[in-house]
């Protein structure tokens, strides 16, 4: 065709080199980028790697920790610092009764059963509603587990209180040992468990005792208060009312009068 115009191809790579010298230098960038991106890949997969079995480990390899059993932080921060760096004047502050959160009676033979916290209930438009009484029950066979939760930042020291109301009181109670008119109660502090799940608790599951706090008599229309220990706020006091030797004693209190075991917590700031 007239004006077309033909060049020749180049016969070696230098030459080819020499004529496209950018695309050239094009590639070779192109080439290092793919590198670079394969390592920086390789790498991160190693890593992931890496933290996926740290986590599966950390996870698959623990014991299961319950809500329960983790520890309560404290509502006081600091405080106890500030008192112990400097002094201050405090108002005296009259001893604060704390009533047991729920007491649970266990057998010694029926070392398996759960007894219900409520065995009262009474019915409403909206449903059943359990009578929340406290129930202090010792026999030959059958103790009481009593727990309380350690109320405020300052008041830590603690004393277990029994309070038995009188023949006349209007509070239901029954009491005797052997024919006697009064009968004695060991009190123990258990193990430190936390709070404790009492759907499940019994003589079998109960916490082991730790040390004998002192004795409780019966007599009608007295209280009596045990030697008193340290407390620290937030923390559960967990003990058992044991009967000794053969005996019975029953309580029941439905207000929140201070009748039956109770805590007593005293100012320490």
């Amino acid at each position: 065709m007239a004006g077309t115009q033909y060049l020749s191809l180049p016969q070696e790579d230098k030459e080819l080199n020499e004529t496209h010298p950018n695309e050239s230098f094009g590639n070779y960038r192109l080439h290092k980028l793919a590198y670079w991106s394969i390592v920086v890949l390789s790498v991160c997969s190693v890593i992931d790697v890496f933290a996926l079995v740290y986590f599966v480990s950390r996870t698959a390899f623990q014991p299961h920790l319950a809500v329960e059993e983790m520890p309560i932080r404290s509502a006081y921060i600091n405080l106890e610092d500030l008192y112990l760096k400097k002094h201050h004047n405090t108002s005296k502050i009259e001893p604060i009764v704390n009533l047991p959160k729920v007491l649970q009676v266990v057998d010694s033979t029926e070392p398996s059963r759960v007894f219900p916290q409520w065995a009262e209930t009474w019915a409403t438009p909206h449903g059943i509603v359990p009578i929340n009484d406290r129930h202090l029950l010792a026999t030959n066979t059958a103790s009481t587990v009593a727990q309380f939760r350690v109320l405020d930042f300052g008041m830590e020291h603690c004393v277990i209180m029994l309070t038995v109301p009188s023949e006349n009181d209007s509070t239901p109670i029954e009491y005797g040992m052997g024919g006697t008119e009064q009968t004695s109660l060991d009190v123990w502090l258990l193990k430190d468990k936390g709070k404790l799940d009492f759907q499940q608790l019994s003589w079998n599951t109960k916490p082991e005792r730790d040390r004998l706090v002192g004795h409780f008599s019966t007599e009608p229309g007295t209280t009596q208060q045990l030697g008193g220990f340290m407390c620290a706020s937030s923390t559960y006091v967990t003990i058992e009312l044991v009967c000794q030797g053969s005996c019975f004693f029953e309580s029941l209190a439905t207000q929140k009068d201070a009748v039956g075991v109770y805590l007593q917590q005293h100012q320490t700031i």
